[in-house]
């Protein structure tokens, strides 16, 4: 790892001498209300005031003014977002959009670029991949988005965009200590000639853990180039390095938390995680003739992963993908319209080799292929309303073979094929203020290891894809040039739920009897003065069973209500300080569906940030979570805790030249 780290200073060190010294201003206030333009929503740039979905946008200076240490950290103040972690050190986040508690990560679509993040198997999303220092904005689709992203896109989708060469070369970096051994080292460059621009990052994060054995260890490169060929065509390519370690404490026992909520678990004293991940991507974006757009976007990924939880083993993971999309504006029957085509596919290789329990070593070759063509309209009825429709195709393949110890070789095809489909239609009252409604069709895939039995290696064919009805209304209401509030309420009916059900080491993935997730998600901004602004918001989620045994039972792991409230202070153009409380309410354990349970308690949180910028090219900053020292598990099984870590703090130094 450490010759990694010198060959990445080395290649940014090579492109300072082409930066020339300019100064860097301290950032503007930016105005409270404004039609911004996001592509999440529709795979092109659209208005959020004018789309038939709630969407929410944060940018690289609000990421910087919280103090996040993860995109899940940056995630955690939204409403209708539940952010947990397992070990409290950013290595093992869950987002959950729609109350899927355990499963919570399979129901969400993440992409990076366009580039989808999703593994093929059950782990989580792999956020240390993308450090936030690389992040211009992250765009989040509240609700299904199957039509444009399908598997995966049924509580909603996380697009995280990241940093451009920009129009001006400079040197950056940052410098940061934090509790419990917390280090951070990250410099960039941006380098601009003539059409072409280049943008190179380094970013470089450690810490001792809260716990006992949850030392973290994370570094990462990026570069990406970008050229005008001409004024109708762009290219771009980036390369993405990023390799993490990090040790794993696993979960307590409620007399151990009592006794020592540092000390790692009897059963986990050695576990720990490796990843290694190289991502490359190449994509060209093209006018054609009167209102049309092209765009072609080549990624491919390659994955090596190793731990021992329990038991040795060793992963890896190669994924190929293209998008190619085609845009045409155009006049239709004297209405604004716009016309989406696309076609999707994904090619992911899985390999694993891991010891078995009882001796010997079990393998997995798995591969995951699908190929989708979808389409989406939007019409302008007026300059008010606007109607929006499309339909997605999507045929899977999988191929998976299992050898298990004590058992033959498992070989299975599957292939059924899914549509999702896509009905909203809005209507823009006032510049900044709408009304809209949706009704879509998602669903969503098995993994490849929720086929296979965890003892056998048995391949589960009964296990059936999730699909889900969704109902949608939401309100956004700009309150003059001062305020506004967001305001969602949506019901999914699912069918086939897929959840774990049993112990950890006797128990397999099974479909759910019918299940229904209700909610509604209320937000808020407010500029008080010039230097004063509060936001805040308030989430209800309600899943549940409403068949079978357990009709009515909840769905563990989701808690009811979430509150936050958050407070931008800028007395001076120098000093910004940021401050926000969340409120976590009481969920069931994990595998309770039958709710005889205690439940989870709930919890409160506040994190404080401050920044101050000593000159124009100098800004201190000091951010601090869960300052009040509270004692909380945010995860927790029938068979144990995982405890958050207390107050933590991070101070540093960033520069810009």
């Amino acid at each position: 790892m450490k010759k990694k780290r010198y060959l990445a200073l080395l290649v940014l060190s090579l492109a300072l001498p082409v930066s020339p010294l300019i100064a860097a201003e301290p950032a503007e206030e930016a105005p409270l209300l404004m039609d911004e333009v996001v592509v999440t929503a529709g795979r092109v740039e659209q208005s959020t005031a004018r789309i038939p979905a709630h969407v929410t946008v944060i940018t690289a200076e609000q990421i910087q003014e919280s103090g996040a240490q993860s995109v899940p950290d940056a995630l955690r103040a939204l409403a209708g977002v539940l952010v947990t972690d397992l070990n409290g050190n950013g290595m093992n986040q869950t987002v959950d959009m729609g109350g899927f508690g355990e499963s919570a990560g399979r129901h969400v679509a993440v992409l990076v670029d366009g580039r989808r993040l999703n593994p093929i198997d059950l782990a989580n999303v792999a956020w240390v991949t993308v450090p936030l220092e690389q992040i211009e904005r992250i765009e989040v689709l509240h609700g299904g988005g199957a039509v444009l992203y399908g598997d995966n896109a049924m509580g909603g989708v996380i697009n995280i965009i990241t940093k451009e060469a920009e129009g001006t070369s400079y040197f950056a970096g940052e410098l940061g200590f934090g509790s419990h051994g917390g280090k951070k080292e990250q410099v960039r460059a941006n380098i601009q000639h003539g059409g072409g621009r280049m943008y190179l990052e380094y970013d470089h994060q450690e810490s001792d853990g809260y716990r006992d054995r949850s030392a973290s260890d994370r570094e990462s490169v990026l570069g990406k180039v970008t050229f005008d060929i001409d004024p109708e065509t762009y290219i771009w390519a980036d390369l993405s390095v990023t390799s993490s370690a990090y040790e794993l404490p696993g979960p307590l026992t409620a007399a151990e938390m009592a006794a020592d909520r540092t000390q790692v678990s009897l059963y986990n004293q050695d576990d720990y995680g490796t990843n290694e991940s190289v991502a490359f991507s190449l994509g060209l974006k093209k006018s054609v003739g009167d209102g049309g757009l092209w765009t072609v976007n080549l990624a491919r990924q390659q994955e090596d992963l190793e731990s021992d939880i329990w038991s040795y083993m060793v992963m890896d993971v190669e994924t190929n993908s293209l998008n190619t999309q085609y845009g045409l504006d155009r006049t239709l029957a004297g209405f604004g319209n716009h016309l989406l085509l696309g076609f999707e596919y994904y090619d992911v290789d899985y390999g694993m080799k891991g010891d078995h329990w009882s001796g010997g070593t079990n393998r997995f070759e798995h591969e995951k292929q699908t190929a989708s063509v979808y389409v989406k309209n939007d019409l302008m009825m007026t300059d008010e309303i606007l109607v929006s429709a499309g339909v997605r195709y999507e045929m899977p393949r999988f191929d998976l073979q299992a050898e298990t110890v004590g058992y033959p070789v498992n070989h299975k095809e599957m292939t059924e094929a899914e549509w999702a489909w896509d009905l909203g239609l809005s209507y823009r009252f006032a510049d900044e203020s709408k009304i809209y409604g949706r009704l879509y069709r998602s669903f969503r895939y098995p993994a490849v290891d929720e086929f296979t039995n965890v003892t056998s290696g048995e391949v589960n064919e009964d296990l059936k894809q999730e699909t889900a009805l969704g109902y949608e209304a939401g309100l956004r209401l700009a309150v003059g040039k001062k305020a506004s509030i967001d305001l969602r309420l949506y019901q999914m009916r699912l069918e086939d739920e897929i959840t774990w059900v049993g112990p950890y080491d006797t128990g397999q993935n099974e479909n759910l009897d019918k299940t229904r997730h209700i909610g509604g998600e209320l937000s808020g901004r407010y500029q008080a003065s010039k230097v004063l602004g509060l936001y805040g918001g308030i989430t209800y989620t309600k899943a549940e069973l409403t068949s079978g045994p357990n009709d009515g039972n909840e769905i563990p792991q989701v808690p009811n209500w979430k509150t936050t409230a958050g407070v931008r202070y800028t007395p001076t153009e120098k000093l910004r300080l940021n401050g926000v409380y969340n409120y976590v309410g009481k969920s069931y354990f994990g595998y309770d569906y039958t709710n005889s349970s205690d439940k989870l308690d709930d919890y409160k949180t506040i994190d404080l940030s401050v920044s101050y910028q000593y000159s124009k090219q100098i800004e201190l900053y000091l951010n601090g979570t869960n300052i009040l020292n509270e004692k909380y598990s945010a995860s927790a099984w029938v068979d144990g805790y995982y405890p958050m870590p207390e107050a933590v703090y991070w101070a540093g130094m960033r520069v810009k030249f």
